[in-house]
């Protein structure tokens, strides 16, 4: 079919492999497209497994504003478990103390939050990370590929990924493995944005999730519920919860939202001064917490 706003570019859907697609805009020279039949936009092109890992050097987590990450995440990891508490306390409402594997783990802050009376266990891509902050051996943080993550010897009684699958290629596969890696009726937690909240329409092109090729997907609640159902999940509890973020990470954040040089002065000012880890607390209402069961 012709897409709006570009009829010579038609392109199947990555995660349905549907042509039912539409062509919404271009954003940091890659088309984003959405697809109507599982309400799932994504980027074209899609990168390559190589140029993928390579965003993910040390400079994602220390400043480099082209990779769309963070000022300093080790420096912010007081504000992480901060809001990773709420989770952990939902995980705890809704499952046992047991086993628990974070996907995308990054330096172990939400096996931190979720306390010792868990078997904590994490996987992470970036090595450089893991160099410069390696987590505490009782993490049992495995470096790779969460879908080449070794079969445990006992399945996971929960699984989660925190800002995850939006970053990754293929978010069914990696679905479709948590699943093999959780017992039956095991706990799956995971956290992304909705494209269908009201920010993120108010906001289009700009809206702060919109950040390719760091995020490479951008899901709906509806889209990425029934994404769970197809990989063998029922949702049974969601929510939008405030966050904490330091207001440097903040303006770093706004600067390649809004490219003007006003916004990036004052970010630069900001940085370099006392104010730069002032704790900042907003919920728009724009990213959700889904909890799903395996069938």
């Amino acid at each position: 079919m012709a897409i709006n706003g570009n009829p010579g570019f038609v392109s199947a859907c990555p995660i349905c492999r549907l042509h039912q697609t539409e062509f919404l805009f271009e954003k940091n020279n890659f088309k984003i497209i959405n697809c109507f039949q599982c309400e799932i936009a994504s980027v074209e092109p899609m990168p390559t497994p190589d140029e993928l890992a390579s965003y993910y050097d040390l400079g994602y987590f220390e400043g480099n504003q082209q990779k769309f990450g963070y000022v300093s995440y080790i420096a912010e990891e007081p504000y992480h478990v901060q809001n990773f508490f709420r989770k952990a306390e939902m995980i705890r409402s809704f499952e046992r103390p047991g086993k628990i594997l974070d996907g995308g783990c990054a330096t172990g802050t939400f096996l931190e939050a979720i306390g010792p009376e868990w078997h904590r266990y994490g996987v992470e891509i970036s090595d450089e990370l893991l160099k410069a902050k390696p987590p505490p051996a009782h993490y049992n943080v495995w470096c790779g590929d969460f879908l080449k993550y070794p079969a445990p010897a006992a399945p996971f009684d929960v699984v989660t990924f925190w800002d995850v699958l939006d970053h990754v290629r293929d978010p069914k596969h990696y679905l479709r493995r948590a699943g093999e890696l959780l017992k039956p009726g095991g706990l799956l937690a995971l956290h992304i944005g909705d494209r269908s909240s009201l920010f993120a329409w108010l906001m289009g092109r700009r809206w702060h999730i919109i950040v390719p090729p760091t995020h490479l997907y951008f899901f709906t609640r509806k889209g990425m519920t029934r994404l769970l159902r197809q990989c063998g999940f029922d949702v049974f509890h969601h929510e939008y919860e405030a966050r904490s973020f330091p207001l440097d990470l903040c303006f770093f954040r706004l600067s390649y939202i809004i490219r003007h040089p006003a916004v990036k002065w004052i970010y630069e000012k900001i940085k370099s001064s006392p104010a730069a880890k002032w704790s900042v607390r907003f919920n728009l209402r724009d990213v959700m917490t889904l909890y799903a069961r395996k069938r």
